[in-house]
């Protein structure tokens, strides 16, 4: 699985987010409602979980709903939503694994916006597709979606694209900056509030090196390295010291800083890393997004931690990824939907986080969750009023906390306040509400607020809401707790405080369990 610090690359949609690791594996976590994690499914992801298929990913892009990769051979391949053709394979059929767009082989970047999408090829000629009631893919005319890509205008000077919400932003050879699409708060940097369906020129300069595109807002960093923004500013998201909206780009007066060298733009926050590594954010902070430790907004750009060794950012909707020197990848911000890839989700992190590819498995109860990590370390998190974290105590954890000392757990599973994890060897445990007796303890009591030995020879355990289901090693099929309704399939309504064995006629042994509602 490598280290925990070997990420090369980082994406970050509105509510999910993508890494390139140093083998050219490409993993993905967050939202997976419209299959845009390239899974296979639409499970959401708490944690890094690796797309299947070959190792050789070597640029990725994310839209609020879509994504987009490059391999190694220059061919293109998308996924998730595609109501407007975002994806650009013609159909306006979602797809929850990556698919080849085209038979070109010569893809070089991509950029994904809300619904819309870009990419440049290797000569330098720059395509479009999706969402166009805006302009946003800036082929001119009125047509309102784009299910192929298309080339905007005839030349080949694109050295580099970005998106934001719905406006797109371009920088040609020749260091001249351009933008289309929606304009009404400023966003473009044309001195208007007009769309515009084809690129125009932003100012004179001929020296821009970087850009960037959030909702609503854009920013650019000129050669000699002073940071310029525009647009939306309700927030203080242009880090000018005011809420005032600009549209043109102006630039940032923050005396203290080096150059600037790189920036990226969120739904209403900004960061940046300055020439000697260091990391500063502004804007909106109302889920940490900024990684200030608090949820103060901020209105010129102020500091992140201490570290001077940050070398890429990225910006979602309401969360943050950075990049440091050596791979190490931290995440902060809004997790509603796992979005941060610690594991587990939550509300939010205030403060940068190390995102670890590492746990090996996972569980949730009702309101509870349960990791492992590589080694064996059980994590628990989320409510404990009966005990289920299994720390000894019943108190709450809004983060994952060790469940003792032991290293060499190989499975956990969550009930709906209890849980149950297996030891090397086949060791189940059982902790949490006992009610019932569905710890599986032969005795009944209130909870277990610590890990207790239900018996040996277990593969694999599952827990419902007032029972609990066992296999062992021999395929036969356990099952313990309340029976009022014949959940446990022993032909009675008796509850069970110790696993019982389920007699089933069939030769084949149990090897899965899944329990769902009670």
């Amino acid at each position: 699985m490598g280290t925990t610090s070997d990420w090369v690359a980082v994406a970050v949609g509105d509510v999910h987010s993508l890494g390139i690791r140093a083998d050219g594996s490409l993993w993905a976590w967050g939202d997976n409602s419209q299959g845009q994690l390239g899974l296979g499914n639409n499970d959401e992801q708490h944690a890094p979980a690796r797309i299947p298929g070959p190792s050789d990913w070597v640029a990725v892009a994310t839209g609020y709903y879509h994504s987009l990769g490059i391999r190694a051979d220059g061919s293109l391949y998308a996924w998730g939503a595609n109501s407007s053709g975002q994806l650009g394979l013609g159909t306006s059929e979602g797809h929850n694994t990556p698919q080849q767009v085209g038979s070109d082989t010569d893809w070089v970047a991509v950029a994904a916006g809300q619904s819309h999408s870009l990419g440049r090829r290797a000569g330098g000629s720059l395509y479009a597709w999706g969402y166009n009631v805006l302009g946003q893919l800036g082929l001119g005319g009125s047509i309102g979606t784009q299910t192929t890509p298309a080339q905007v205008g005839s030349d080949s000077n694109w050295v580099a694209v970005t998106a934001g919400g719905n406006h797109s932003l371009g920088r040609r050879a020749d260091g001249t900056l351009w933008a289309w699409g929606a304009n009404s708060l400023g966003e473009l940097g044309l001195g208007t509030t007009a769309s515009q369906n084809t690129p125009q020129q932003v100012g004179s300069g001929m020296d821009w090196v970087a850009v960037a595109g959030g909702s609503r807002h854009s920013l650019g960093i000129r050669a000699d390295g002073p940071l310029y923004a525009w647009g939306y500013n309700g927030y203080g998201q242009l880090g000018l010291g005011d809420n005032t909206i600009r549209l043109i780009p102006t630039r940032l007066a923050l005396g203290l800083v080096l150059a600037w060298v790189a920036v990226a733009a969120g739904a209403n926050h900004s960061l940046a890393i300055q020439a000697n590594g260091t990391l500063w954010a502004w804007g909106r902070n109302n889920y940490g997004q900024l990684g200030l430790g608090n949820t103060t907004d901020r209105h010129v750009p102020t500091r992140v931690g201490t570290y001077s060794d940050w070398v890429a950012v990225a910006a979602g909707g309401y969360h943050s990824l950075g990049l440091r020197a050596g791979g190490t990848l931290a995440a902060w911000g809004s997790n509603g939907s796992g979005q941060l890839g610690l594991g587990y989700f939550g509300s939010f992190e205030k403060l940068p986080c190390e995102v670890s590819p590492g746990w090996v498995a996972a569980a949730g109860g009702a309101d509870h969750s349960l990791g492992i990590m590589p080694g064996g370390s059980l994590y628990a998190w989320g409510n404990n009023y009966t005990g289920q974290l299994g720390l000894g105590t019943t108190t709450g954890q809004n983060t994952p906390q060790p469940v003792g000392s032991s290293t060499g757990w190989v499975a956990v599973a969550g009930g709906a306040d209890h849980s149950l994890g297996i030891m090397p060897g086949g060791s189940l445990y059982a902790w949490g509400n006992n009610g019932n007796g569905k710890l599986g303890l032969g005795y009944y009591s209130s909870y277990e607020p610590s890990p207790q030995l239900v018996g040996t020879g277990w593969v694999t355990a599952a827990g419902g809401r007032f029972h609990s289901l066992g296999l062992k090693a021999d395929g036969s099929l356990h099952a313990w707790g309340y029976n009022g309704d014949g959940q446990l399939g022993l032909a009675d309504t008796l509850t069970r405080k110790t696993p019982t064995r389920v007699p089933f006629p069939g030769p084949l042994p149990w090897i899965h369990l899944l329990l769902l509602g009670n």
